[in-house]
Parts: structure tokens; C-alpha cells; sequence
């Protein structure tokens, strides 16, 4: 078969192709802007609130009460936090909170002046209590991995969970100091009354003030009891190695799958009736992406391959019209031995169509597909 009748034949099929084979990248590509989309409308509000809170944090003045300021040092002391606490106020926020991940900040309503030294104290408390556990980072970072997983519920759900379970654990820092469960929950129904009705989770912009959410803020300081299990080191190790479980196979299928799609318009069965079947012209092959052979049917019909080959992806790509490109090493099995070959495989855009020229190991990677190299080969996908 000459070379301008194999042209006429990659013509020919390029266009049937293209009339009645859906490319299998629409899917993937409708996925991603899906994904894309899913995770601009989460973490864009996330950012815009991360910036509001940075120009409040910038608008606010530092605390000049030096008795504030002096508490603030013992309770951080108290606690063990080796970092600078600075103490703020600010007009515009109504309820206490923390920002910064290196240099922690506490803005303070400029109503707390008001306040009972007792109701000053366990705010303080509850407030760097965050600040110890770094939960202003944990959030952010957690409410990323929500933003870029938006599409598993199980992650939102234990987000939700981990935001109570941070408050909890604050709450129980204050009931350890030497407060009463009922006097702090007396404390946390008047800071509600002085925001008029809105409590902000530190760093982020959830509104806790709601009154099923109040209800059961104030159900889970009652019950606390101080000196109760504290969440140590090993115990955070052990959360963050079975966390890293449950997300590894959503990695790894993220990662993985993409390559495999790519991949797969190389794998199946493709066939030449036109080929003699003798002297490597076989009427059909098999490439089998699970053994990573190649195996060679002389005819159509045959049942018993006239031999195998093993294979290895060194390369790929796609060309600028589409089509996908491999370098394929593989070795097949004479009587004196296994003998290397190189091979370069293109498959046409529309998945239909395969061509390859390969040549000996010591003769290097063919430079291009040649219809007029002695070791050319077209195929055809069979359906």
C-alpha cells in the first residue's frame, strides 16, 4: 500500500470521525469549570471576609487601659503563649476577636469598658484560648479544603462539627480558670444582648447570635465540668493521620484519574484488515493497560495471539490539532533474547485512529510518523 492511499484513508476517517464520535474531553472539561466555579463561589466570600476583617484590625486603636493590658499579659502568660497578644478596640465590631496567624490580635468592642471585671476576664480567656490552639489558621485552612472539596458533604459536615467542638473547647478553658458554668452563661447571654443579637466565630463571618444556636451554646456551658479530658499533642497527631486518611483516596483519585483518561485512548483493540498478517503486519493488537502488553493477533479471526510484547509510557502530549502523542518503550521475545524497541504513537483527536513507526533501540526514538518508514503502521479502533 503506497503512501498516498494510506493519506486518504487518515482523511477519510478524520472526517466520519468527526461526524459521529463525541470527543471524550467535553465531559472532563465540563467537570473542571464546574469545580472551578464550585470553588470561586465559596472561597471568593471567604477572602472578602478575611479583608474586612484586616481593615477593621487596621482602623482600630490599641487598647490604653494599662490595667486591660496588664491582664491581657497574665492570662497569656497563664496560658503559655510565648507571642505577643496585642490588645485592640474598634468602634465598628461589636463582639471580641482574633485575627493573625504569626502576630495574634485581639479587637475588643469600645463598649467593653462597660463591662464587669469578671465579664472582661472570661472573654479574655475564651478569646485566647483561640489564640493558644491557633484556630484562627485551622479554620482558614479548613474552610479552603471545604472551598476546593465543595462537592463532598462529609467535609462540610465535619467542618460544622469541628467550629462547635473549637468553641466547646474555649469555653472550657474559661470554666478551668475558676468560673462557674452558670455565671459564664449569664456572661455570654449579656455580650449577646450588647452585639444586639450577632456573635462572630473568630476570624470568619458565621453569625452565632441565632437563637437555636444561642440555646445550644448555653446547653454546652452548662454541662461542662472543669478538670475534664484535655486534647493533647498525640491525641491531635492521631485526628490529622486518620483525616489524611479519609482524604488520601479523594487525592488520589483526583490525581489519578486524570492521567488514566488520557491514557485510555490508547488502550483497547485496534485492527487493519488490509495488513498480510506476516513480518509484524498483524491484522489486529490489544493494548492492555492493566499488564502493560501489547499482544498480536495475525488475523482478525484468530484466537491465539502470535506473540506479546511488554511495554512502558515513557512520554506524552497533545499536538496543536488535537491528537494525542506517546513515546512507547517496549521489548519483544526472538530466540536470542528480548530486543528493545522505540515507538512513537499518535493517536488522532478523535480516538479513532492509531499510527505509530517504531524502530531498534540502537537506532534511537523515530524523529516523526513517516507513511514512507518501513516500520509505519496504521489502525483502526474497533468498536
Amino acid at each position: 500500500m503506497d503512501r498516498d492511499h494510506y493519506v486518504g484513508l487518515v482523511t477519510k476517517l478524520n472526517r466520519v470521525s468527526q461526524t459521529v464520535y463525541t470527543s471524550p474531553s467535553r465531559l472532563p472539561l465540563f467537570a473542571t469549570l464546574a469545580w472551578i466555579a464550585g470553588v470561586l463561589f465559596f472561597l471568593v466570600p471567604l477572602m472578602l471576609g478575611r479583608f474586612a476583617l484586616m481593615v477593621m484590625r487596621r482602623e482600630a486603636e490599641t487598647c490604653r487601659n494599662p490595667d486591660h493590658s496588664a491582664l491581657v499579659k497574665k492570662l497569656a502568660a497563664r496560658f503559655g503563649i510565648s507571642r505577643d497578644v496585642v490588645l485592640m478596640t474598634s468602634n465598628r465590631c461589636s463582639v471580641p476577636f482574633t485575627y493573625g496567624f504569626r502576630r495574634p490580635v485581639l479587637v475588643m468592642p469600645a463598649g467593653m469598658q462597660r463591662w464587669t471585671r469578671r465579664q472582661l476576664e472570661a472573654v479574655l480567656i475564651h478569646e485566647l484560648a483561640h489564640i493558644r490552639r491557633r484556630d484562627c489558621l485551622t479554620q482558614f485552612t479548613a474552610r479552603v479544603i471545604c472551598g476546593l472539596f465543595w462537592f463532598v458533604l462529609l467535609i462540610w459536615i465535619a467542618y460544622a462539627r469541628m467550629q462547635r467542638e473549637q468553641e466547646k473547647a474555649c469555653d472550657g478553658c474559661v470554666i478551668d480558670a475558676g468560673i462557674k458554668p452558670v455565671e459564664y452563661a449569664g456572661h455570654i447571654v449579656d455580650l449577646v444582648r450588647f452585639s444586639k443579637g450577632h456573635i462572630l466565630l473568630p476570624g470568619i463571618s458565621n453569625a452565632m447570635g441565632m437563637k437555636s444556636v444561642l440555646n445550644e451554646r448555653i446547653k454546652s456551658v452548662l454541662s461542662l465540668k472543669s478538670n475534664r479530658f484535655s486534647f493533647k499533642k498525640k491525641n491531635l497527631w492521631g485526628l490529622l493521620i486518620v483525616c489524611t486518611g479519609l482524604l488520601a483516596p479523594i487525592l488520589t483519585v483526583t490525581v489519578g484519574s486524570k492521567a488514566y483518561v488520557y491514557e485510555k485512548a490508547l488502550y483497547g483493540t485496534w485492527v487493519n484488515t488490509e495488513y498480510s498478517g506476516k513480518f509484524y503486519q498483524d491484522q489486529r493488537i490489544i493494548m492492555d493497560s492493566d499488564e502493560g502488553m501489547i499482544t498480536r493477533y495475525a488475523s482478525i479471526f484468530d484466537s491465539h495471539p502470535e506473540g506479546k510484547s511488554r511495554f512502558t509510557i515513557i512520554d506524552k502530549w497533545t499536538d496543536s490539532e488535537g491528537n494525542r502523542c506517546f513515546k512507547i518503550r517496549w521489548e519483544c521475545e526472538f530466540e536470542a533474547g528480548w530486543v528493545k524497541y522505540y515507538e512513537f504513537r499518535r493517536i488522532s483527536h478523535s480516538g479513532m485512529i492509531l499510527e505509530f513507526v517504531n524502530q531498534r533501540e540502537r537506532q534511537g526514538w523515530p524523529s516523526k510518523l513517516d507513511p514512507d518508514h518501513p516500520n509505519y503502521r496504521i489502525y483502526y479502533r474497533q468498536r
